[in-house]
């Protein structure tokens, strides 16, 4: 099975777009990370306010889970994700297997 995680950001105007991106894109650093693509939206109109998303894929569970207590994923979490956002109803996470 695979595991794929995806995640919504409704990122405040005033932030840095280039830091909050490269911060992103540090994640697939973490090396449970199979598959990542990141963009912004096109499709402002039906986002509901979102204006970023990631997708990645994990090989399992566990490896989502050792990926999400990872040092690398806290500080970015910390550190750029929530900061961007500004509050916890700026972010949408959703896990599926397939």
């Amino acid at each position: 099975m695979t595991v794929t995680h995806i995640v919504q950001f409704k990122v405040l105007p005033e932030v840095d777009i280039a830091a909050f991106e490269t911060a992103i894109r540090t994640l697939t650093e973490i090396p449970q990370v199979k598959k990542f693509t990141f963009g912004k939206t096109f499709t402002t109109e039906r986002a509901q306010g979102f204006t970023h998303v990631f997708v990645m894929e994990f090989a399992s569970r566990a490896d989502l889970d050792t990926y999400n207590l990872s040092a690398e994923h806290v500080h970015v979490v910390k550190t750029h994700i929530l900061p961007a956002v500004g509050v916890a109803t700026g972010v949408l996470v959703l896990d599926i297997e397939t």
